[in-house]
């Protein structure tokens, strides 16, 4: 199970580079 928390971390950890891949994973974890 994947963490809003886990996400987040992986997202800053990766840089602005893949932020928008951040948020459509974000949001396909939620719905």
């Amino acid at each position: 199970m994947t963490t809003k928390l886990q996400i987040g971390a992986a997202c800053t950890c990766a840089g602005f580079g893949i932020g928008v891949f951040c948020v459509l994973i974000t949001m396909a974890v939620t719905v």
